[in-house]
């Protein structure tokens, strides 16, 4: 008994893949445009030049943390000052933030800054502190205040 195959399942046999191809093609294409435009994770940033294995990352407008990254490839990381990071400086050892205070923000307060200083080499976390109280602790850990690099817009040196 000798099998044949219609019309329709030769077209369905072959226009199946062809669709699935198409579908990539396609989705492939969008992906790629989007990107070129920067829309998808527009104004994302990292920062890289900080001590030890610290950079600044700005997952958005609302989200700009420190992290210390993990691994040789430096893809991922563990957040140690979480969101509102505002601005930034450091020396060969420390790395001073300054972060706005969400507490104060949800209750309609004025805009807090809290400031941290974080040991590269001991991977202390010191704050958050006022800015008097930041000063103070500038001196006793030998740190001299420099010139704060804000986080918006994007730094000299950040990429994307």
């Amino acid at each position: 008994m000798k099998k044949t195959i219609s019309k329709l399942g030769k077209v369905l046999f072959w226009a199946i893949p062809i669709l699935i191809v198409c579908q990539t093609v396609f989705q492939l294409s969008i992906y790629i445009f989007y990107t070129s435009l920067g829309v998808g994770g527009a104004g994302d940033w990292t920062y890289d030049k900080l001590p030890g294995s610290y950079e600044i990352w700005r997952f958005n407008a609302d989200n700009i943390s420190l992290i210390k990254v993990n691994g040789i490839d430096r893809t991922s990381g563990q957040k140690i000052i979480v969101s509102n990071v505002k601005a930034f400086y450091c020396d060969e050892r420390f790395i001073a933030i300054k972060s706005s205070d969400e507490k104060a923000a949800d209750q309609n307060q004025d805009d807090i800054s809290m400031y941290y200083i974080v040991d590269s080499v001991t991977q202390d976390i010191f704050g958050p502190f006022v800015f008097s109280e930041f000063c103070a602790q500038c001196k006793s850990h030998e740190f001299a205040q420099g010139e704060w690099i804000q986080t918006e817009p994007k730094p000299s040196g950040a990429y994307s």
